[in-house]
């Protein structure tokens, strides 16, 4: 998947316009890559498969990124374990 390399201050001032296009977003300060913008319009479903595609590229980071990088997504894993159980209820009591 290619990206749009933006600097940050570039990224901050136009972000409602990176918030609705559907290209994900590599955001440099100084020269470095600071992060990963991707857009989900509340489609979780392929925000999820953008994840998995995320995470296999993370794997080729250098170590001290990757712990980072780690806990940020045991964070999301916790995320998207607690978004499952809430649609679970809502279908039960619908």
């Amino acid at each position: 998947m290619e990206t749009t390399k933006v600097n940050i201050c570039d990224f901050r001032a136009d972000l409602s316009n990176y918030i609705s296009a559907n290209q994900p977003v590599t955001v440099i300060r100084r020269g470095k890559i600071v992060g990963h913008f991707i857009p989900s319009h509340g489609n979780l479903e392929a925000h999820l498969v953008t994840f998995k595609q995320s995470r296999t590229r993370i794997k080729n980071f250098p170590l001290a990124k990757r712990v980072v990088l780690e806990k940020i997504i045991g964070g999301l894993e916790k995320t998207k374990q607690y978004v499952g159980a809430m649609l679970e209820k809502m279908d039960k009591t619908s």
